[in-house]
């Protein structure tokens, strides 16, 4: 039986908010397109140490995880993540490079050299 408090939670969106936990221990991510320079990734990561934070490519796969220690407390409420996004094909896997400054995590994927290159084609 719903109560009036409910319903009036869930007229403001409180509800929505709150049902999801999942959604509130992923950190905010920012992605740009460096156009030659290749892709970059930032996330708002505060309280997290970087020794804690995993990163690794597999495949076409770019991989950002946190395990949070069962038995610590961390400053910033953040349970564990687990985040995957696929790298288009010019990436270049071997080259890829973070930084964790400030509780900003910044990870570029630079481009394969081999495909930056621009070829003018001559009309016949």
């Amino acid at each position: 039986m719903r109560t009036l408090i409910d319903e009036m939670f869930d007229m403001v969106g409180v509800a929505d908010h709150l049902k999801d936990h999942a959604t509130r221990t992923k950190p905010a991510v920012s992605y740009r397109d460096l156009k030659e320079e290749g892709y970059e990734f930032l996330m708002v990561l505060p309280g997290l140490p970087k020794d804690e934070i995993e990163i690794e490519t597999k495949g076409r796969t770019l991989r950002v995880a946190y395990q949070r220690p069962p038995d610590t407390k961390a400053k910033i409420n953040y349970g564990s993540f687990d985040r995957v996004w696929t790298l288009p094909n010019d990436a270049d896997l071997e080259g890829v490079e973070a930084q964790h400054v400030d509780g900003i995590l910044t990870i570029r994927v630079p481009r394969l050299a081999s495909v930056v290159q621009t070829r003018v084609i001559a009309i016949r």
